[in-house]
């Protein structure tokens, strides 16, 4: 986030912001976003009303605040070390215009998960009680856990520790034997074609979860009858998955073709060419979700980490195993924002891959749009998507 104010803003708080508004409905060119404690009161032309402008954004666009539903960490931090270090990352997180996110679990043993989301959890309910004594700085609101293992393909696994992975089997049957321990969590990765896979699927979906296919071996026709399934994302596309062979189209090419699953996309310029960029938006539209897939490394320079009990490498911004696989991202969701705005994406297409999309298959409709009675979550951005200024629950950074 560039320091300072912007050209044209005046205020460090207020209750109303003027500029380019993008709402669910479209945009205002000149617009008036009216915040009411933590929600947004009003949205509205601005015409007549500039004397309740609390903070002018001539130039700039005001969109909703990131959610990121895929993070490991950053600044330092192992989401997987406690609700403290959560915390951290969620303070993090906000510095960087992300206004809410999903921590994300490596693959662990049972009981390490199990202590994850309940750390996940107790860093939710600690942070509810701040924010309503209105005693700290804001924060990243914490959505709930994201299990990214164990229920992963050993041949797909990428930097996921081969001893900790289990079949989808083994995890549907600790989730059944015990399913109050899995309350936390929102978003389950699964290798379909696995022991299990499509039963674990149907038992997320039943369960109110997301089931999200990745790390996964599956053919063209496994992936998609996950997707009949129920799965209704696909974490990290052409990542550890089977991809676009013409002769043995794979996960990815499913992914792509049908109608209804969200695709996340990791846009660091690493994991996937941004030559392929433009081919993953023009085919899924409105069902692309950016995200960051952050490690710990993230925001915290280079040099050596952990990760799953993995060392990571973090080099000129390329995060490896010491055999050169690659490890989530060193980067927070703004600057794939950005990156995906340089490669052509119109700025409004890609908040809402950054916002609408990851609250949609969240089912929160009150993040992620700018409108009546939604959360007051609001970024000022440059047109090339540089965040200026961040908004939390109706508090300014």
């Amino acid at each position: 986030m560039e320091g300072g104010e912007g050209k044209g803003m005046v205020g460090a708080s207020g209750s109303a912001v003027r500029g380019r508004v993008l709402t669910p409905d479209g945009i205002i060119d000149d617009g008036l976003v009216t915040v009411a404690g933590a929600r947004i009161g009003a949205v509205a032309p601005a015409a007549g009303r500039a004397a309740e402008v609390d903070v002018m954004a001539e130039g700039r666009w005001i969109i909703p605040g990131l959610v990121d539903i895929h993070v490991h960490g950053g600044a330092g931090n192992d989401v997987m070390a406690g609700p403290s270090a959560i915390r951290r990352v969620a303070r993090a997180l906000a510095a960087r215009g992300v206004t809410s996110f999903v921590p994300t679990a490596v693959s662990a043993p049972l009981e390490a998960l199990v202590a994850f989301a309940a750390d996940v959890a107790a860093a939710r309910r600690d942070q509810a009680v701040d924010r309503r004594a209105g005693a700290s700085e804001p924060e990243s609101e914490i959505l709930g856990a994201n299990l990214e293992g164990p229920a992963l393909d050993p041949a797909h696994r990428g930097a996921h520790d081969p001893a900790a992975l289990l079949s989808p089997r083994d995890l549907l049957e600790a989730w059944v034997a015990t399913p109050g321990r899995w309350d936390e969590v929102r978003i389950v990765t699964v290798a379909p074609e696995r022991s299990g896979g499509l039963d674990f699927v149907r038992l997320l979906v039943a369960a109110g979860r997301v089931a999200s296919v990745g790390h996964t071996g599956a053919t063209y026709s496994e992936a998609w009858a996950a997707y009949e399934a129920g799965a209704r994302s696909t974490t990290h596309l052409f990542n550890a998955m089977t991809g676009l062979s013409h002769r043995g189209p794979g996960a990815a090419l499913a992914a792509l073709l049908h109608p209804t699953v969200a695709v996340e996309l990791i846009a660091d310029g690493i994991h996937v060419d941004p030559a392929v960029w433009p081919l993953v938006w023009r085919m899924v539209g409105r069902r692309l979700i950016l995200v960051s897939d952050a490690i710990p490394a993230a925001g915290a320079g280079g040099g050596d980490y952990v990760l799953g009990g993995l060392r990571v490498l973090l080099r000129d911004g390329r995060a490896t195993l010491e055999d050169g696989t690659i490890v989530g991202s060193a980067m927070s969701l703004d600057h794939g924002l950005a990156s995906v705005i340089a490669a052509g994406l119109p700025l409004s297409e890609a908040s809402a891959a950054a916002s609408v999309a990851p609250a949609r298959l969240l089912g929160l409709d009150r993040k992620g749009r700018i409108a009546l009675g939604a959360d007051a979550d609001l970024l000022v951005v440059s047109p090339e998507g540089r965040i200026e200024r961040v908004m939390i629950a109706g508090r300014w950074l």
